[in-house]
């Protein structure tokens, strides 16, 4: 299996002033290959946060290696280890953090605009990647006119403007409801299966570590334990049935109202052959 992140003996600690150093995470080894399901999970205050951002190289160890795709993210320029983030890690966070001014075609667009994608390109990845996610009678709307689950969506479609390989997903379901919920859930179980993404949940939920094919338990600043999950393919199995059903519905709906452009036809019809259309 070909390794994506590493983090041998890493340690993160925050300095408090004349209260003394506050250890957040500590003795933390973890390999994460390409193609991986992981869950990160625990209570609050367990460390989880502070994880994921050591996890995503958002931050960097106060002691032990961190290696993205096989670089010590410690040794790194900011400007560098930028580049290799943005081009190797898709965000999904609990708040959709959409730009209010731009339509979802546009959210969706912008990262692909900022490594200097063509927009013809940029416009048409977008597009389909809000097709996959059930938006493409929504392109053009603006966040404030979208609900929630849609809002989160379009966040998906804008983690996986530069196809990267691998999802970070922090609390991806926590402000939806759980239909929406389900379905995010069911799309993450979609890309690992048919894309072959790595993905990275950070939850405390333990509905949504059903999914996982590993869980990674922290209590402490530690990890506690590191388990297989021999359920998570079967909850992806039934995710994926579910995805090409509400995919079918929508098109003969759709259809049936003449909303569909040939090209949105096009690339739903892809969708439900389970093409890779890209």
């Amino acid at each position: 299996m070909s390794l994506v992140i590493s983090m041998e003996d890493v340690w993160k600690k925050y300095r408090m002033g004349k209260a003394g150093d506050l250890i957040v995470l500590k003795e933390i080894n973890l390999e994460i290959n390409k193609g991986d399901f992981v869950a990160i999970t625990g209570p609050s205050g367990s460390g989880k946060s502070t994880m994921m951002n050591l996890v995503g190289a958002l931050d960097v160890p106060s002691f032990g290696t961190i290696s993205l795709k096989g670089r010590n993210i410690r040794k790194m320029r900011e400007s560098s280890l930028a580049m290799l983030r943005g081009e190797t890690i898709g965000f999904i966070f609990q708040q959709f953090n959409l730009l209010p001014t731009l339509s979802a075609l546009q959210n969706v667009m912008l990262p692909m605009e900022l490594v200097d994608v063509s927009e013809k390109t940029a416009k048409e990845r977008a597009e389909l990647l809000l097709t996959k996610l059930g938006l493409e009678d929504r392109m053009n709307h603006k966040p404030n006119e979208l609900s929630g689950g849609q809002q989160q969506r379009v966040a998906i479609a804008r983690a996986l403007a530069n196809n990267p390989e691998v999802i970070l997903a922090d609390e991806p379901t926590g402000n939806l409801d759980s239909k929406s919920g389900r379905f995010v859930m069911d799309f993450l179980g979609e890309l690992n299966q048919k894309e072959g993404k790595t993905i990275i949940l950070v939850t405390h939920d333990l509905e949504l570590v059903k999914y996982a094919h590993r869980v990674v338990y922290i209590r402490d600043g530690m990890i506690e334990k590191d388990t297989l999950n021999r359920n998570g393919k079967n909850q992806m199995r039934a995710g994926l049935k579910k995805l090409t059903k509400l995919r079918l519905l929508k098109f003969t709906q759709m259809k049936a109202q003449k909303k569909l452009s040939a090209h949105s036809r096009s690339l739903i019809f892809t969708q439900l052959k389970g093409g890779r259309k890209k």
